[in-house]
């Protein structure tokens, strides 16, 4: 995956009986050493109760967050009702691997830098760069 890309990660799992406060989709990105990069859970499940049925949860990861390398994706589901606690986890379901096109990124992203971009994460923020004297 190009690094500037989005892309999504889908769930699709069954909930086999109603329960008082829905669970929560999550995902847990790793880099090839093991190293957790980020876990992310989908903070927009009701608290209210959920029938039996099938259920799909979407999780959009944006562009320009994860740096040049191969990531390891794990997925899980955490009920709430009765305490906490995980139904399923499969910490390597999905291998990414995204790819930096440097020669079409070293002018605008890299300011001419060719180099290797430490860290797991580059996300491409916001900046204000203002003259505060005269």
């Amino acid at each position: 995956i190009d690094i500037r890309s989005a892309f999504t990660v889908t769930m699709h799992y069954t909930i086999n009986q109603a329960v008082s406060i829905a669970p929560f989709p999550q995902i847990q990105v790793y880099d090839t050493q093991g190293a957790c990069v980020f876990v992310s859970f989908a903070t927009s499940t009701p608290s209210f109760r959920v029938d039996a049925g099938d259920y799909v949860a979407t999780c959009h990861i944006p562009g320009n967050l994860l740096n040049n390398g191969t990531y390891y994706i794990g997925i899980a589901l955490t009920f709430r009702h009765l305490g906490i606690h995980t139904s399923f986890i499969e910490r390597d379901a999905l291998a990414v691997n995204m790819i930096d096109p440097i020669h079409e990124t070293i002018d605008e992203d890299r300011m001419g830098y060719g180099g290797i971009m430490i860290g797991m994460l580059r996300p491409k923020l916001d900046w204000t760069i203002e003259r505060t004297t005269k």
